[in-house]
């Protein structure tokens, strides 16, 4: 690697933060698991241009996957009572380097559950190992997860597809906010019903407000996830939602 593009590489993964965002069970309101986000340290937002660099190929994946592994360490040494959810996309899937990560923080997979989100579609020629990568972090003992169903490449067909191997979906209903409250009523009820035909987690992401955290637990989901229950969670108000859902 050119050694002025390789510094470009290292500039850009100091500019990156992370936000451990809590996901509670609003039934008891305890949190169950965290999920890692990718933040940058100037904007607090999802770094995608950056991302999208650092990831491009397996050489610049690597980097990634070096920063990845020590913040991760860092947080599992210090609560090994917590369990975290990674994003990996799954371009990622088919670099070494992704492998390399995956099996040297295997020691931990009770701890951590990969998320496969859904950006960067699987071309025509990769979509063939995509079930054997799955196969691959199923033996090194984590658990999968299934990223923002009905967005980019993570279809219900796909889901269907690679049932099999997931053990958690997750929806957010910021994809759906063109929806009015009767029809995203309708779409909570669907997917918990798929969720318990078969056997799943189901996640509701994209929780801003107590109407919605409301409307979610009235539909029998209970996992919620979004900047409304992390606000709380921050501010010490849980104990204000003796009431919510009943």
């Amino acid at each position: 690697m050119d050694e002025i593009f390789e510094s470009h590489l290292n500039n850009l993964i100091t500019s990156f933060s992370f936000e451990l965002q809590p996901i509670i069970n609003a039934s008891n309101f305890k949190i169950t698991d965290y999920e890692f986000l990718l933040r940058s340290k100037k904007s607090n937002r999802f770094p995608l241009n950056e991302f999208n660099l650092i990831t491009q190929n397996d050489t610049n994946n690597t980097i990634y996957m070096q920063w990845l592994k020590k913040a991760l360490v860092q947080e599992l040494i210090k609560d090994p009572a917590k369990i975290i959810s990674v994003n990996l996309d799954p371009q990622q899937l088919i670099y070494p380097s992704t492998h390399v990560f995956l099996s040297e923080m295997a020691k931990y997979h009770s701890q951590l559950t990969i998320e496969i989100t859904e950006q960067k579609p699987l071309t025509t020629e990769q979509r063939p190992c995509f079930s054997n990568q799955l196969c691959q972090m199923e033996q090194l003992g984590y658990k999968l997860a299934f990223d923002d169903i009905g967005s980019g490449q993570n279809t219900l067909e796909l889901l269907l597809h690679e049932l099999e191997h997931f053990k958690r979906v997750k929806l957010s209903i910021l994809k759906f906010q063109k929806l009015n409250t009767k029809l995203l009523a309708e779409l909570l009820t669907f997917f918990h019903m798929l969720a318990q035909d078969e056997q799943l987690e189901l996640v509701v992401e994209g929780i801003d407000c107590m109407e919605k955290a409301e409307l979610a637990l009235n539909h029998g989901i209970c996992l919620q996830q979004g900047f409304w229950w992390r606000d709380l969670i921050n501010n010490q108000q849980l104990n204000q939602l003796h009431n919510l859902g009943k």
